[in-house]
Formats: structure tokens, sequence, C-alpha cells
């Protein structure tokens, strides 16, 4: 059981987290979990940012900025952000990035900045629809954003990220995650046991539609 596995934070900034393979016929299963200083050395960040260019930028259709290197980054991208790979047989297959509600920075433009679910209804991005949340998003300790979700097509492999990053979580002593998504990812974790309270209205962005969710880490099933 995921649940069960206690996470293991190393001296550098690496958090490493064994994953059960008995679902995944028998392939090798691993979690990565680390930090932005980790991205000049690490394989399977380098991968996910990569990904993130792929599936953001090239399918979906987001203008957003690419580096020299191919790498899709974003003011976001702190040092207080934790970011959590998926690897099978050491080829990374999906990711994810977890920012605690109470980031805070200062931007290149001297405008201090939280997270994206915040600053977006405090009108402090642009292209983004402020009223994308009805009220504004909390900041909590115990509260984290969760952003930049990248998985395959198929449900069982989102359903293992969120069992992951939720277990991680309440390791933590957290309670729940923002994050905001399609609606059918939302009736899936309906459906998985999850608490899914809407923060907004259905927004366009791209080529969809996204909706702002509050979690609960403690499901149901």
């Amino acid at each position: 059981m995921l649940d069960a596995l206690s996470p293991q934070i190393l001296s550098n900034d690496i958090v490493t987290i064994p994953s059960t393979s008995a679902d995944l016929n028998e392939d090798v299963c691993q979690f990565h979990y680390c930090t932005i200083g980790e991205l000049a050395t690490n394989r399977h960040m380098q991968d996910y940012f990569r990904m993130r260019k792929d599936v953001f930028v090239d399918q979906l259709g987001w203008e957003l900025f690419i580096d020299e290197d191919g790498f899709e980054k974003d003011e976001y991208d702190t040092e207080d952000a934790i970011y959590v790979m998926r690897s099978i047989n050491g080829e990374t297959v999906a990711g994810l990035r977890l920012l605690p509600t109470t980031n805070r920075f200062t931007d290149a433009n001297g405008i201090e900045k939280s997270y994206l679910l915040r600053d977006s209804f405090l009108g402090k991005i642009e292209n983004i629809d402020k009223g994308v949340c009805e009220e504004e998003p909390p900041t909590h300790e115990q509260i984290w954003e969760m952003t930049r979700v990248i998985t395959s097509s198929q449900p069982k492999e989102l359903k293992l990220m969120m069992e992951e990053v939720c277990a991680f979580h309440r390791a933590q002593g957290g309670s729940h995650y923002l994050f905001h998504t399609r609606k059918a990812v939302a009736r899936l974790a309906v459906i998985w046991g999850y608490d899914m309270q809407p923060l907004g209205p259905l927004s366009t962005f791209g080529k969809g539609q996204y909706q702002a969710y509050k979690v609960s880490v403690y499901p149901s099933k």
C-alpha cells in the first residue's frame, strides 16, 4: 500500500519513495521527489520539464515560456516547489509540481506573488481570467497547490499519482490540495473517493475548459 510508505528526506533535498509494482506487470516503478536545485543534474527532472513543453505548449496550445534547453519553466518554479516524477524501468512517464500556498516571492517587476490560483484571482497573471475562483484562495500551511500535472491517457496512471502525492502530503501534516483541471478529471477523482470542492466556474484556457478545485488528501475509499 502506498499509504504505508514513509518518505525519507535525504541530505541532497531529494525525497525517494519506492512504489509497489504489483499492478504494473512486475515493472520497476519508482517515484522521484526533487527540488528545483536538482534540475541541472537530475535526468527525471529534465525529462519532466521537457514533457511540460510537449504537453502544455505543443499539444494544448498554451502560450508559455520555453528556455534554451527546451524546458517549459515559469516563475512558480521556486525553491519551495516540490516535483514528483514517476518512472517505469527508468523511463520518466509522469510528473507534477507541488507548491505550498504559503509560498511568497517577488517577481522581476517587484510584484509580490504566491501561487497560481491565488495570483490569478488577484489579477497578477496576464492571460488568465481572474474569475477562475469566486473567492480568494486560501493561504495555509496544510494546503498546497498541485500544477503542471502530466500523466498518460490511462486513468490508472493519474490515480497512482493522486494516491502517491496525497500520501506524501498527509505524511507532512497536510490536509488539501488546490488544482485547476478538466471536468473529466474531477469526475474520476470523485469516483476514486476524493472530495472535490469547486472553487469557481468553468474557464477556457488554451484548447480546453478547466475548473479550480480544493481536494482533500483523505479519500473515502
